[in-house]
């Protein structure tokens, strides 16, 4: 037993050399910095900056927003140095040389200077060529089935590349059979062949022609619109379908597109057993009565026919599965929507955080910053995922700190007219139960500690306790704040011009910057009275009163008073005026 002992010892003590032996060469090297923490070069190359072709400087590390990097790059065409103009990406690691020709080389040098916000440098310069692309000219329209309210729009866009103009033609269309095959293309904004707008002819009406300047910056890319709004012919309601080419093209097949002149939009919701489609004004986006729709098939047949309801609403008993085509009529305005193009194009908006739940909770409270040992007030509207009532339901809500850990977990259940929604019943739930109770209003408070944790805090809330996929997400802030800042409204607590016998009363509102109420705080202040000859803006140079009442003007101090729970008070200032004969100015300074 003794000689374990020992030898045990004798490997601790061994260990604890090694250690020491090893602390003691680490501090006598030198200190290297992280090779992940150097500032690197990691590419130059040819990139797209606003639309147009750029020489890119990509960085390991973020650059410093305020400084000005010109000094520490230079480039150079083939024919000499180039005055340096760089601009820093969004993020912060990029450095783009905009404006660069196209087809040319260009030799791009990084100094040893270079420094990044931390103040990293580059071990050594960095050099590189670059040789920039071919920039083919391009037009096309930017979109179709376009709906274009009459004297509301920029115009007919258009996306051009080093293309200085357009020749288009405009043909209005006249009937179904047209609609039918221009409307239902499989794409619109591709080119048709001339078989296709042959078609046209017999279909439509050619209402006018002509060359448009698009004056486009020179290789870049640029959305330009046509001034449409300013053709007459163009003028008038209805369906259109614009042809356009290059001038001196001759070709097979030409950019086409069909918009619409018209105040109708339309608005299809479908659903498992039915289809709603709502029919609204461009202009004022009421919903339009009585407006006559017509469902086609893919051979043109009419499926179906109905109007509106005062509510601008139709419902189709099936899920639209055989409709291509609806047609909408209103005295002289005509609107097409096809259902041969994709339902709604999200393709700009970020939905991968958000996940289709079949109901959904929206979880708000009266502000989003609190302090420390304050009372959080939350409420909450249950609805379904098209936001519609569903069943009434105990929610499951969880309260987590800025660190992620759980701070509270408890039943939500929804308010009911006999008060019991999780908190004491106010006299304005009181006073709005039986509407509460209807729409499915949850409340309750919670109250923080002293101590709360300062940072982001979060409260989710499920329907299903099983569910990973919360509900509803609520976050708001817990500071601390010092000082405290706070906002203080005075206000007459009745309007126009009070007598010369009364008292006036000024409202106190006191707030703080962060929205809390200021209650409990105490003010005081000074009432400031002058005699005011001119009364009324209208009648300048008219003065009224006594004139020996000209000079007077009386000053006091008021006693403190506390605010309420909401932040509230009244100033009461008595009359001391009882002898002035004339208009007096009545201020009132909160000190």
């Amino acid at each position: 037993m003794k000689k374990f002992i020992l030898c045990l010892s004798l490997l601790l003590l061994s260990a604890t050399l090694i250690h020491v032996a090893k602390a003691v060469a680490d501090a006598s090297s030198p200190l290297t910095s992280d090779p992940a923490a150097e500032l690197r070069v990691l590419d130059i190359s040819e990139r797209t900056y606003q639309g147009g072709p750029a020489v890119a400087v990509l960085f390991s590390e973020e650059l410093d927003p305020i400084r000005r990097y010109d000094d520490y790059l230079r480039i150079r065409d083939q024919k000499e140095t180039l005055k340096s103009a760089w601009v820093l990406s969004e993020d912060h690691r990029t450095l783009y040389f905009p404006n660069v020709e196209p087809e040319t080389e260009y030799s791009v040098s990084v100094l040893q200077t270079f420094c990044n916000a931390n103040g990293n440098c580059l071990k050594k310069q960095v050099t590189q060529a670059v040789t920039t692309r071919q920039v083919s000219p391009i037009v096309s329209f930017a979109s179709e089935g376009l709906l274009l309210p009459a004297k509301m729009t920029q115009g007919l866009p258009v996306v051009t590349v080093n293309v200085p103009a357009v020749d288009m033609e405009f043909f209005k269309l006249n009937n179904e059979k047209a609609l039918l095959e221009f409307v239902n293309w499989e794409d619109t904004t591709g080119r048709q062949d001339y078989d296709t707008l042959e078609k046209v002819r017999g279909y439509g009406e050619l209402v006018f022609s002509g060359r448009f300047e698009l004056n486009a910056p020179q290789n870049r890319r640029t959305v330009c619109h046509i001034p449409v709004e300013g053709i007459p012919a163009l003028q008038s309601p209805g369906v259109y379908l614009a042809v356009m080419r290059e001038p001196g093209e001759y070709a097979y097949s030409y950019q086409s597109t069909y918009f619409m002149v018209t105040d109708i939009g339309l608005h299809v919701r479908i659903y498992k057993n039915e289809s709603l489609i709502i029919a609204a004004s461009l202009k004022t986006g009421d919903p339009l009565f009585d407006v006559r729709l017509i469902f086609y098939d893919e051979k043109g047949n009419v499926l179906k026919e109905g109007f509106t309801d005062s509510e601008g609403c139709f419902r189709y008993d099936n899920a639209l599965r055989n409709v291509y085509l609806v047609k909408a009529e209103a005295g002289e305005h005509v609107t097409v929507l096809s259902f041969n193009i994709p339902a709604l194009d999200l393709s700009e908006f970020d939905f991968s955080d958000r996940l289709h739940t079949p109901t959904e909770v929206f979880v708000y409270s009266p502000r989003d910053l609190y302090r420390p040992g304050e009372k959080v007030i939350l409420s909450a509207l249950l609805r379904d995922y098209d936001g519609k009532l569903t069943a009434p339901m105990p929610l499951k809500a969880k309260l987590s700190r800025p660190d992620g850990k759980e701070v509270r977990s408890f039943v939500w259940n929804p308010f009911i007219e006999k008060g019991k929604a999780g908190t004491e019943k106010s006299s304005l739930l009181t006073s709005h139960s039986s509407l509460l109770t209807s729409c499915l209003y949850y409340q309750t408070e919670l109250q923080l500690s002293g101590d709360a944790q300062t940072g982001l805090w979060r409260l989710e809330v499920r329907d299903n306790p099983a569910s990973e996929i919360p509900a509803g997400v609520y976050e708001f802030h817990v500071e601390d704040f010092l000082p405290e800042r706070m906002k203080l409204d005075l206000s007459r607590a009745s309007e126009g011009i009070a007598g010369s016998e009364e008292n006036v009363q000024i409202a106190v509102s006191g707030e703080y910057l962060y929205g809390a109420p200021a209650a409990g705080n105490v003010i005081d202040g000074r009432v400031i009275v002058k005699a005011k000859r001119e009364v009324f803006d209208n009648l300048k140079g008219f003065e009224f009163g006594d004139i020996q009442d000209k000079e007077y003007k009386d000053l006091w101090e008021l006693e403190e008073l506390a605010l309420d729970k909401q932040g509230k008070t009244t100033l009461t200032i008595e009359n001391r005026w009882n002898e002035i004969k004339s208009p007096l100015s009545v201020r009132c300074q909160s000190l």
